[in-house]
């Protein structure tokens, strides 16, 4: 139970982070299990459109990236795409501007993909290896033709 030790030592703005998001986490989880990738793309880009412009605060991007990887340690199969969606969602939600990478490879005939989120030009969360990925980017009307 250490780390309910260190749960309460946390300054509340943590907490309410932490608390966050496992929430969120969970959230894209269950979204990603249950829903078409265009959908949960989609929802993420209106709803990162309407908190465009807010002020950012003074949370690091690197603290909630890192925030995000903890909680989804406890969260079962949070791959790199639960985490880079509910980073980004995370950040966006604090006026802070991300991009989310994809990227693809085959290594002996299997296909392997990964996501990664980044701040500017700085890899936040996903960094391992993400240069050993082609990058692509899917939109939401490139799945338009998939059906549900």
């Amino acid at each position: 139970m250490q780390w309910l030790r260190n749960w309460r030592s946390f300054p509340r703005e943590q907490k309410f982070l932490c608390f966050e998001a496992f929430l969120v986490v969970v959230l894209i989880r269950f979204s990603l299990w249950l829903l078409p990738f265009r959908r949960i793309l989609g929802f993420t880009e209106r709803y990162l459109a309407r908190n465009f412009g807010k002020t950012p605060t003074g949370l690091k991007p690197l603290t909630i990236a890192q925030t995000v990887s903890k909680a989804a340690r406890r969260v079962p199969k949070a791959s790199c795409l639960t985490q880079a969606f509910a980073t980004r969602l995370l950040l966006g939600r604090r006026g802070i501007s991300s991009t989310i990478c994809y990227g693809a490879k085959q290594v002996s005939g299997k296909f392997e993909a990964h996501a990664w989120v980044k701040v500017g030009s700085e890899t936040i969360i996903g960094k391992h290896l993400p240069q050993e990925f082609s990058n692509f980017k899917p939109s939401a009307e490139h799945f338009s033709r998939l059906p549900d």
